[in-house]
């Protein structure tokens, strides 16, 4: 199941590029570039019958009724957070699959979306996402970066 959606955001993120390039090209739109993936994926999800059971949710920033925090997982520090990107099930934390970090290449500050990949991926927090992506948009190409409980891969 992780695989097919690592491919459907592969199909997502490239149909950026060829339908949306001056989103990029223009720089300094993260959110613009993100909901124009979002929809794409959100049309590849409803075409897939395993995926399609899950929620693919936009700055997601609750967990149940509450405010969503991080404990850092190399510091302690807990933090208030939203997730570019997840798919998940918004009933409980039972079923987080994919957390995603987006960044144009316009901003190079990478540091505070590793940090909450590692956090929402890490198996002893209440979050557990199976998988957490971090999609550098390039100028003219993405590079992905992945994470597994708490660690690059």
């Amino acid at each position: 199941m992780i695989e097919r959606f690592k491919r459907a955001l592969t199909i997502a993120v490239q149909d950026l590029y060829d339908n949306d390039y001056s989103l990029i090209e223009r720089g300094g739109m993260e959110q613009a570039c993100v909901s124009r993936i979002y929809y794409y994926l959100q049309t590849l999800i409803n075409n897939d019958a395993e995926l399609q059971h899950f929620h693919l949710d936009c700055e997601y920033n609750k967990n149940g009724e509450k405010a969503k925090w991080c404990t850092d997982v190399d510091t302690g520090e807990k933090f208030q957070t939203r997730p570019d990107m997840v798919l998940h099930r918004r009933t409980n934390n039972n079923n987080n699959k994919v957390v995603i970090e987006f960044k144009g290449w316009w901003n190079n500050n990478h540091e505070p979306d590793k940090r909450k990949l590692k956090a929402f991926t890490c198996q002893n927090s209440i979050y557990r996402y199976e998988l957490g992506i971090f999609v550098k948009l390039g100028m003219h190409e993405p590079k992905y970066s992945f994470f597994r409980n708490a660690t690059p891969t």
